[in-house]
C-alpha cells in the first residue's frame, strides 16, 4: 500500500448469533460511503459470516460490514451506541443495538427472542463501534417484556 493512501482501522468480530436481525439502510444494504477497500478485505477475511467494524482517521469516517449489511457514520458527530435489553416475561423480550446522534437514531442489529447466551455478543459489538466512532456505549435495563 502506497504510503500516502489512508489505513483504516479494523476490528472483527465472530459471525452473529442465530435470530439476530441486521439491519438495512432504507436505500439498501451497500452503503454509498463504505470504501472498495473496505469491501475487500471483509471478502478476505470475514467471508459472509463475521462482522467488521473499522474507521478511517483521514476521511473522518468509521462504519459496520455484517454480510451485506453496511452502515457508515462520521466520526466529529457526538455518538451514543445503545444497547437496550428487554428480558421475556408474557412477551418474547428483545434486544435492540443502535447508534444515535443528535440527528438520527440508526438501528444495527435486533434480536427478537430475546436470549440471554447472546448478549455478549452485542455488548462486544456495542463496544467495538464505539471505539471506532470515539463514542460511548449506554446499556439500558428495559425490564420485561409484559
Amino acid at each position: 500500500m502506497d504510503q500516502s493512501e489512508p489505513k483504516n482501522a479494523w476490528t472483527t468480530l465472530p459471525g452473529w448469533p442465530g435470530r439476530t436481525h441486521l439491519h438495512d439502510l432504507p436505500g439498501g444494504a451497500r452503503h454509498p460511503l463504505t470504501p472498495a477497500e473496505i469491501r475487500a478485505r471483509y471478502a478476505l477475511e470475514c467471508g459472509v459470516t463475521g462482522i467488521a467494524v473499522w474507521s478511517n482517521a483521514t476521511t473522518q469516517l468509521a462504519g459496520f460490514k455484517g454480510g451485506a449489511t453496511e452502515h457508515v457514520w462520521r466520526m466529529g458527530e457526538p455518538h451514543v451506541v445503545r444497547l437496550t435489553a428487554v428480558r421475556p416475561c408474557k412477551g418474547s423480550g428483545y434486544i435492540y443495538l443502535d447508534v444515535v446522534t443528535n440527528e438520527a437514531s440508526m438501528r444495527v442489529a435486533s434480536q427478537d427472542p430475546f436470549d440471554d447466551t447472546d448478549r455478549g455478543w452485542f455488548s462486544s459489538c456495542a463496544q467495538a463501534i464505539a471505539s471506532h466512532l470515539r463514542g460511548k456505549v449506554e446499556e439500558i435495563d428495559g425490564g420485561v417484556d409484559t
